[in-house]
């Protein structure tokens, strides 16, 4: 069950001065799911960069920026991904998010979830399955 998830929540979007860092802390974001990235279309954009461009706030020449204003990014692979505004200055003043995406079935953990997702309790049923039949 894929989510679709409105970065920055339906209160601040995707624009300067919110703390993405903060806002992602403690969110679980797996395989499927779908960030949302809501703006007045013109103002902003959205380039998925690396930690290097990231770091610098520096997309790369040619970089492909979605530009729609409500852009939906699928999230297909697992491990850390970097987003950014490529407009103006937009970067440096906290228009940026990196977040990690978990695999699609992850090792059972007894940590709650930001959000209640079913697949956990599959995947805790399947590991609890497999130690009692297996010695």
């Amino acid at each position: 069950m894929a989510a679709d998830i409105m970065v920055g929540g339906s209160t601040d979007g995707w624009r300067p001065g919110v703390n993405y860092t903060e806002w992602a802390e403690g969110m679980e974001f797996i395989v499927g799911d779908r960030l949302v990235f809501s703006y007045p279309a013109g103002l902003h954009n959205v380039i998925t960069v690396d930690e290097e461009a990231f770091r610098s706030c520096s997309a790369p020449a040619g970089a492909n920026a979605l530009v729609s204003g409500h852009d939906a990014v699928s999230l297909n692979s697992s491990g850390r991904k970097w987003y950014m505004c490529g407009k103006a200055d937009h970067c440096s003043k906290g228009q940026r998010l990196l977040i990690d995406v978990m695999p699609l079935v992850t090792v059972y953990s007894t940590s709650t979830s930001a959000r209640t997702d079913p697949r956990s309790a599959f995947t805790a049923l399947i590991s609890a399955v497999l130690l009692f039949v297996m010695p």
